[in-house]
């Protein structure tokens, strides 16, 4: 079975990144570029595990994953904040929101890719 990534982030440079980083290690790899899209890719794939950012236009990332978890078919999707963002503050809403895990952009995408492959054998 391919895992498959779901990343949220309105930029396309980094889900660029993304992208190549998860498909050179075999998984498949979804964009979506705010917390609107990502959720009609939640419904439409089924991922196993998001990614997403915290600054975005139309829906940032709390309300995002506060939407996730709102449906408790998805109350053990894994969720891994991957942002620039540096305020603990940010980082405790994340967290209360549902959010597993935080990665501070620019991130080693070798530390990415096993932090996912981490939370989805978990």
């Amino acid at each position: 079975m391919t895992v498959r990534v779901l990343g949220v982030d309105d930029s396309d440079i980094i889900l660029a990144i993304l992208q190549a980083a998860f498909e050179t290690a075999g998984f498949t790899f979804h964009a979506a570029r705010d917390g609107v899209e990502g959720i009609e890719f939640v419904t439409a794939l089924s991922p196993d595990i998001i990614i997403t950012d915290i600054r975005m236009p139309r829906m940032d990332g709390i309300d995002f994953i506060k939407a996730i978890r709102r449906d408790t078919g998805n109350a053990t999707l894994p969720i891994l904040v991957h942002s620039s963002e540096q305020f603990s503050e940010t980082h405790d809403r994340a967290r209360q929101a549902g959010a597993n895990g935080w990665l501070r952009k620019p991130c080693d995408t070798d530390t990415l890719v096993a932090t996912v492959r981490q939370l989805v054998a978990s």
